[in-house]
Order: structure tokens, then C-alpha cells, then sequence
């Protein structure tokens, strides 16, 4: 079951705050390898998740907000795009062996910091745009 975001995240989109709390629990768990000196195979794979939600997450809320015309999608998809290179950044980090303190600081302030703040700040904003233009709550017609 995965981890739940806290409350104040929570955009009121049943699959969008699931993918949420997804990227969320992954992140949980590669943070848990990370601390363990797990080996480096066992991180890869979970980094691979990590991007497999995360991308699932961006390019749903990506055609969402195509489809309805949002008017803050250049901005919101140019933070998808910041968020996307931290997470290749730190699976390169990873293959290159660099497994260091400095790189289980910069994946917990990805989750704490930059994808919370991404969710705070883009997410929240547009959830009520995206809701006023479709309001079944449980899906869009995409």
C-alpha cells in the first residue's frame, strides 16, 4: 500500500493524488536502499520505478492540460522537465558508482523539497482549473 502524501497535497483527483502518493512510497524505498548501502543493481531498479511513476504522473497531467487548455502548462511542464533531469541525474550518479552521502541528501530534498514544492505550487493551482473544465472527479475524458 503506498505511503500516503499528507493532506495538504492532496489535489482532490482520485489518479492524480494516487500517482502522487506512488512516486511518493517509491521514493520512500529508494531512500531506505539508498541508507542501507543496498547494492547498486537493487537501486537501479528502483530508480526505474521512480521514473517509470513519475513520468506516468507528468505526461497525464501534461495531456490534461493540453486537452483543456490551461493557461499555466508551459510553466508547470517546464517543472516537470526540472524534475525529470534530477531524477536522471541522480540514476547516472548512481551507475557511475557515486552511491554518497551527498546523493541520499539530494534524493531526500527531491522528495521533500522540490516534488512536495512541485505539488504545492503547480499541482494544487492547477487541479481546480482542470476540475472547473471536467467535474467527475474519479477520471477525464481525455
Amino acid at each position: 500500500m503506498p505511503r500516503k502524501i499528507p493532506d495538504s497535497l492532496l489535489t482532490g483527483f482520485v489518479l492524480i493524488d494516487r500517482q502522487h502518493e506512488q512516486i511518493y512510497a517509491t521514493f520512500d524505498d529508494l531512500m531506505a536502499l539508498l541508507q542501507d548501502g543496498s547494492g547498486k543493481s537493487q537501486i537501479l531498479e528502483t530508480i526505474a520505478y521512480v521514473e517509470r511513476h513519475v513520468l506516468t504522473n507528468f505526461d497525464f497531467e501534461e495531456t490534461a492540460m493540453k486537452a483543456y487548455g490551461y493557461p499555466h502548462r508551459v510553466e508547470h511542464m517546464a517543472a516537470h522537465l526540472i524534475l525529470r533531469e534530477n531524477v536522471k541525474d541522480i540514476r547516472q550518479e548512481v551507475q557511475e558508482g557515486n552511491i554518497t552521502p551527498a546523493l541520499v541528501k539530494k534524493c531526500r530534498e527531491m522528495l521533500q523539497d522540490a516534488l512536495f514544492r512541485h505539488i504545492a505550487e503547480h499541482d494544487l493551482k492547477m487541479a481546480p482549473f482542470l476540475k472547473d473544465k471536467n467535474p467527475n472527479e474519479d477520471g477525464w475524458s481525455l
